[in-house]
């Protein structure tokens, strides 16, 4: 590189998850082609292709022998795309990114170290997170439930160690990703504070369009580049749906990755579950946890002045005090979800793995192989299963016994 030669800019969106992340993702790849006769790179060909990057230079894919064939060498070709670009800025947003210890983000840097390397962090109201949470670890195969988990955020928080040591996984994913000091201390260490931004998420009523303008300003971009709205949102599903997935999860057992998320995540939970998301309850915080949200969001205001990062939104944003609103609103207690609403939910999700099965199936026999599938009527499945001593329990074995077969013709289909 010529001394007049001008350094590639990358931005890295780090997350972590449930801080819009979603949202600004899916704008920037309905806008991709926008974007880079702008002089904005979305790299990777697809997101899919940053995620596996990112999983690569994370060493993130040793449990999964898929996952890891997919990410071999993806995020050298991620460098090496954002390296060569000649345009005003690349940017990369991975929320796995979040998670990153030293050795790890001094990896990462390393491999970017002929760029401008900025680092942007987007932060969310806590007590909103906690409750969007919980149901994303849930369609990603975790079986604890909505008590248990805000109970064991609770205990980790009260013994000082925020859930780091906590014996359940979702727990301290949770408080590993949502520990700002931390996340702040590991890429403070390595980039100067005017290279680190931090990217206030706009509380509802806010027009999400707001969150849109504040990560336009802090990597350097027109909002209006990004015209076209997202094609896919990242909403949290409901709780009788969650409960119901649950429990499905609970009859599979522990899963790969590579197994679980095209059948399971991707067309039983953010397909057919998803739909019913606007006509079920969300979780609500009790009013313990709420607290927890309110100090959590103190100490991230406290780390953010501290870091000297550059600040993007108002730290009003993450509020420290309990309104008189949400006061009365903690006061009436969150029943659980009943057994009608979640049998509610049963029969499109039995019907979605049943459709499921049929089509691959189909897949199959056209490459000529020999397929034979369990015939499954839903209308005689639900008078059995009201028929049960437990018939959500009832429910989930059968949604789960369809999953195991859609997963199964999945390994042949991709073999």
């Amino acid at each position: 590189m010529s001394q007049t030669q001008r350094r590639p800019v990358v931005f890295l969106h780090i997350g972590p998850m449930k801080t819009g992340t979603s949202y600004v993702q899916n704008l920037m790849a309905a806008n991709k082609e926008r974007l880079q006769t702008t002089g904005h790179l979305f790299p990777g060909g697809s997101w899919d292709r940053q995620v596996r990057g990112v999983q690569d230079v994370l060493r993130r894919t040793r449990h999964d022998p898929q996952v890891r064939a997919a990410a071999q060498g993806a995020w050298a070709a991620l460098a090496r795309e954002v390296l060569e670009y000649d345009g005003h800025a690349s940017i990369v947003s991975v929320e796995f990114l979040s998670f990153a210890g030293a050795a790890a983000a001094s990896r990462v840097l390393r491999s970017l170290d002929a760029a401008d390397v900025h680092v942007v962090l987007t932060v969310r109201d806590v007590t909103a997170i906690i409750p969007s949470r919980w149901p994303t670890e849930v369609h990603n195969g975790s079986t604890v439930s909505w008590p248990l988990y805000t109970r064991a955020l609770r205990t980790g928080a009260v013994s000082g160690r925020q859930g780091r040591l906590s014996p359940f996984a979702t727990v301290r994913r949770f408080s590993k990703a949502q520990d700002v000091e931390r996340i702040l201390r590991v890429w403070g260490d390595r980039v100067s504070p005017d290279h680190l931004h931090v990217v206030t998420v706009p509380p509802p009523p806010a027009d999400r369009r707001l969150l849109w303008s504040r990560f336009a300003t802090a990597v350097g971009m027109d909002p209006a580049e990004c015209a076209e709205p997202p094609r896919s949102a990242n909403e949290s599903l409901g709780y009788p749906s969650t409960e119901l997935l649950r429990r499905v999860n609970r009859q599979l057992g522990r899963m790969r990755p590579s197994d679980y998320n095209p059948t399971v995540k991707a067309q039983l939970a953010l397909n057919a579950l998803d739909d019913r998301r606007l006509h079920e309850r969300r979780v609500l915080l009790d009013p313990m946890t709420f607290g927890l949200g309110l100090a959590w969001n103190a100490r991230a205001r406290e780390v953010i002045v501290r870091s000297g990062a550059r600040l993007v939104g108002d730290l009003d944003d993450l509020p420290v005090h309990l309104s008189e609103d949400e006061r009365r609103r903690l006061a009436v207690p969150q029943p659980p979800p009943t057994e009608e609403e979640q049998l509610a939910a049963a029969a499109p999700a039995a019907d979605a793995m049943v459709n499921l099965v049929r089509r691959r199936a189909r897949h199959l026999r056209r490459r000529g192989q020999q397929v034979t599938v369990e015939t499954f009527d839903a209308s005689v499945a639900a008078e059995r299963w009201r028929s049960a001593s437990d018939p959500v329990e009832a429910a989930a074995a059968d949604i789960a016994r369809l999953a195991r077969t859609a997963i199964e013709l999945h390994r042949r289909l991709r073999a």
